[in-house]
């Protein structure tokens, strides 16, 4: 089941989604946009929400959008 996000959350979310869409990726990725830190504490936050799930060690994959909505009705 997925939580709701923060506004910060749900637009990183969105530039995943938009970017990767249901491939994988790394952090490496998204270095350019965010601080090391930042995107670390992001990325563990949609992770614990359920908006990302990990496909490995540091390579992670975007839930649809559909599926993380279904969960709040």
């Amino acid at each position: 089941m997925t939580k709701p996000l923060t506004k910060t959350e749900f637009s990183v979310y969105a530039l995943l989604h938009l970017k990767f869409g249901e491939n994988q990726f790394n952090l490496d990725s998204l270095r350019w946009y965010f601080s090391k830190a930042m995107l670390k504490k992001l990325i563990f936050k949609l992770v614990e929400n359920g908006w990302v799930k990990r496909a490995g060690r540091g390579v992670y994959i975007c839930v649809s959008p559909e599926k993380c909505v279904s969960g709040f009705f």
